[in-house]
């Protein structure tokens, strides 16, 4: 198991890779898009605020700050399918 952090700002960011299943911690106002490539800027967003949300492989998961917020703290534990 791997855990990292990720600072997200208003940028798409690539979360996961759908090679492993992941837990995301969320503090802040993120935005959450599943999509094999980048999310274009007008994609739309699953929003979570200040929660928990469980990724299972294959998805691959996008996340960017939601447009009022500056940075939004991810911690992902990553572990293998």
């Amino acid at each position: 198991m791997e855990t990292v952090e990720i600072m997200l700002d208003q940028t798409w960011q690539r979360l996961t890779d759908g090679t492993v299943n992941a837990t995301l911690q969320i503090t802040g106002a993120a935005g959450f898009h599943l999509s094999a490539a980048r999310p274009g800027d007008d994609a739309p967003v699953l929003r979570i605020v200040n929660r928990e949300m469980g990724v299972t492989a294959p998805s691959v998961v996008w996340g960017r700050a939601l447009w009022y917020e500056d940075a939004v703290r991810v911690v992902i534990a990553k572990e293998a399918p």
